[in-house]
């Protein structure tokens, strides 16, 4: 994922996200703490959990989701995205 400066709106994923930071700084905010992120740093978003993050400077990092059997997707599974924004 990549993105410039801003803020993505607070939401929640009927399923666990994970990343890890490639390059850049954001923070995660979630249960109610402010989270750095930066190079070599990861996080873990519980299912349902709500969150949003601030992009600091351009950012880029790898996700990974893991649906529960039966949940519906948030997105198109067919379509692979090696980049989107956060």
């Amino acid at each position: 994922m990549k993105s410039r400066t801003r803020d993505k709106p607070s939401h929640k994923h009927a399923y666990e996200v994970v990343g890890y930071v490639i390059a850049g700084r954001a923070e995660l905010e979630i249960a109610g703490q402010t989270v750095p992120l930066e190079p070599g740093d990861a996080w873990v978003v519980p299912a349902g959990a709500e969150h949003t993050c601030r992009i600091l400077e351009t950012f880029t990092a790898v996700e990974a989701t893991a649906r529960r059997p039966g949940a519906r997707a948030a997105h198109n599974p067919d379509k692979i995205s090696t980049d989107r924004e956060v």
